[in-house]
């Protein structure tokens, strides 16, 4: 499995595109600096 994508809260919808489409993934987490998971971006959330 590849390692999960992590995103602050504080990124941007436009570079959490990005992220998964150079890394090829759909879903991101979302987690805070000490990485406790806060929640998950998925492509279809970045359509809304």
């Amino acid at each position: 499995t590849k390692e999960p994508k992590i995103v602050l809260p504080t990124t941007k919808i436009t570079e959490i595109q990005q992220i998964m489409q150079q890394n090829k993934v759909h879903t991101v987490l979302v987690c805070d600096a000490e990485r406790h998971l806060l929640g998950v971006v998925d492509h279809y959330s970045c359509m809304l």
